[in-house]
């Protein structure tokens, strides 16, 4: 396939990139410490979100696609108003980078994963951290909501991916066989596979 646009502007290195909801958006993310909002058929920057002290490791919107989430190696998360480019709501509590930061499916619950191996749950109006999964022995280095909202699946730097309740905050499973760090995953919209 042929390139069809060219998002410049970043200083440095980019780590992550993502669109919004009806494509019209995309959100990146910076070792400039930055992230940027871009207009995804004019390749034209609408916004840079300046805050961080650090690279920024993640950007994500919102759902509904009015904010955006970044994550970011200074050990917080941020959510950021796509209209204004203000921050909004930092969550900190992390001793570690935070390399990854997602909405859950109603963009009322925020979940960090950092090297600190803890993966945090965040009330996504307020910053509030409701819930911390520790224990993971090893780098958290992805997390992600299942679509009904029961579970957060973890990527592990030791190879595993282990899944946890997000009404009791207890590890209900783990996945093994990798030689290798898992660096990312995702649900089935159905949540029947990852």
């Amino acid at each position: 396939g042929a390139c069809i646009r060219t998002f410049g502007g970043h200083t440095m290195s980019l780590n992550a990139a993502a669109p919004s909801a009806d494509g019209s958006l995309m959100a990146t993310a910076s070792d400039d410490e930055t992230a940027r909002i871009w207009c995804s058929a004019s390749g034209e920057c609408r916004k840079v979100l300046q805050g961080h002290g650090h690279f920024v490791c993640a950007a994500t919107f919102s759902p509904c696609s009015n904010k955006v989430l970044t994550a970011s190696r200074d050990h917080t998360a941020m959510v950021w108003s796509v209209v204004t480019g203000e921050c909004l709501i930092t969550c900190r509590g992390h001793d570690g980078v935070v390399s990854s930061a997602t909405y859950d499916r109603t963009g009322q619950v925020v979940v960090t994963a950092s090297d600190d191996e803890t993966v945090k749950v965040w009330a996504a109006t307020t910053g509030d951290c409701t819930m911390t999964f520790a224990g993971l022995r090893s780098f958290a280095m992805d997390a992600k909501l299942s679509p009904d909202g029961r579970s957060v699946a973890v990527a592990v730097f030791d190879g595993t991916v282990q899944i946890w309740d997000l009404e009791t905050g207890r590890r209900t499973g783990t996945m093994s066989g990798r030689n290798g760090a898992v660096h990312s995953l995702s649900w089935s919209p159905d949540d029947s596979a990852m």
